[in-house]
């Protein structure tokens, strides 16, 4: 692999850590943290429900 690949992956995962951790410390509950707060908007609630609809018929 080139450096740029390898700096891409390390960017990549180091969002996905950050994030992470600043969900973990947003969620006070478990069931806060399934339900996502129940601060979602529309949007994603789209966009969930066409990646499942989208799963289901690529099965």
């Amino acid at each position: 692999m080139h450096i740029l690949d390898i700096s891409i992956m390390i960017l990549y995962f180091s969002v996905l850590i950050i994030v992470g951790v600043i969900g973990s410390r947003r969620a006070k509950t478990a069931d806060d943290f399934i339900v996502a707060g129940r601060n979602l908007g529309h949007f994603m609630y789209l966009s969930c429900l066409a990646a499942v609809i989208l799963g289901v018929l690529l099965l």
